[in-house]
Formats: structure tokens, C-alpha cells, sequence
């Protein structure tokens, strides 16, 4: 099946009422049909990995491509210059979200890209730093070594603010970022200002 057949294939499933609704969770998009998650999720069983075609349906911008990319794409052929591009193109939590936890968080790039771009202004690709710090605490590895995933400053933590309606993806990062914050913050150095009192 070819990028143009599975473009049809999601036009002739497209579900308008579903597209309409999705504003009142903050999913925008530049072209979206309103395919549910499962039904993406058995297109992507269908067609099996293919690294050439997840490029192919990313490019498309489409909101449903772009979510079946990040489960077709091949895992060893995932760069972090691709990383990095995808990244840029985030332009909901659902994309961001889904291509963290489909595909981002089983790279062998992802711890350095949680610390990397939990760090970064981009709202989105904020984040996808955070994004990625609940996938690897809660998939990864035991509880126990799960601060070394992170070295995000307190800084980077307490002033993250992800400006998207409440959705369960998003409760989801928040809750598993907070069970964490105490192990990674308790890790991090925080340089703080001297005070007078302190200098004198």
C-alpha cells in the first residue's frame, strides 16, 4: 500500500464530526479526517514497518499520516537528525505526544533528547522533553534508576507550562514527571544568586 492509496483509504473513513470535536481538546492541524487512535493502529498492522513511506506520510502534514508514520517507521532507521526535524514540525500535543510514546521513547537517542529538549523554548518541543520523561519513567526501566533520566534544571521543571486544553495524554505526563521530580531534581546542581547577607 502506497502513501497516495492510504491517503484515500483515511479520506473515504474521514469522520467530520470527530475533526470538529477535537478542538475542544486543543488538537489543531493543518488537514485532519478524525480516524480514532485503534483504527490507525490496525492501518499500521496492515501495512507493516516502512521507513521510506513513514517520511512520505510525515511530509503530508496530515494529522492521521502523521500519527501512522510514528508507528510504521523502522526503528533502526530512525536518525537523530530525523528526531530533529520531526520535532520542529510538532504542532499539537497530539502529535507531539504520540510520536513520543510511538516511536521517540524506543530510540537510542531519547534519554539525551529528554534532557536536551526539556530544556529548549519551543513549546512543543518542551514538551516533547517531557513527553519523553514520562514514556521512559513509566516503560523503561525500574523506579529506582529512573534519575538518571533526566538532569532537567528545576528551572526547566517548575517553569514548564504546556498551553494546550487538558486532555489525558497530557495528565498523564504531568503525573508520571511528578512522581519522578523528586529523584531528578534532588540530582540536579541549581546555581542561585548570593544574596548580601550571604556575601557580607
Amino acid at each position: 500500500m502506497n502513501c497516495a492509496e492510504i491517503l484515500k483509504k483515511m479520506e473515504l473513513a474521514a469522520n467530520p464530526a470527530a475533526v470538529a470535536g477535537m478542538a475542544r481538546y486543543g488538537i489543531t492541524a493543518k488537514k485532519a479526517y478524525g480516524l480514532s487512535t485503534p483504527a490507525l493502529k490496525k492501518l499500521a498492522r496492515e501495512i507493516g514497518k516502512d521507513h521510506a513511506l513513514a517520511q512520505q506520510l510525515w511530509a503530508t502534514e496530515i494529522l492521521e499520516a502523521r500519527g501512522l508514520a510514528s508507528l510504521v517507521d523502522e526503528l533502526e532507521r530512525v536518525s537523530e537528525r530525523q528526531m530533529e526535524r520531526w520535532v520542529k514540525d510538532f504542532d499539537s500535543w497530539a502529535v507531539c505526544d504520540g510520536t513520543c510514546l510511538n516511536l521517540f521513547r524506543k530510540t537510542p537517542f531519547a534519554h539525551r533528547k529528554c534532557r536536551e529538549w526539556s530544556s529548549r523554548p519551543e513549546e512543543f518541543v518542551k514538551r516533547a522533553g517531557f513527553a519523553l520523561l514520562a514514556c521512559l519513567a513509566a516503560w523503561s526501566a525500574p523506579a529506582g534508576q529512573n534519575a538518571g533520566y533526566c538532569s532537567c534544571s528545576r528551572t526547566s521543571c517548575e517553569a514548564t507550562h504546556f498551553h494546550t486544553a487538558p486532555n489525558l495524554t497530557n495528565v498523564s505526563v504531568q503525573r508520571n514527571v511528578s512522581e519522578l521530580r523528586p529523584l531528578f531534581v534532588r540530582n540536579v546542581t541549581v546555581e542561585r544568586p548570593v544574596t548580601t547577607a550571604a556575601a557580607e
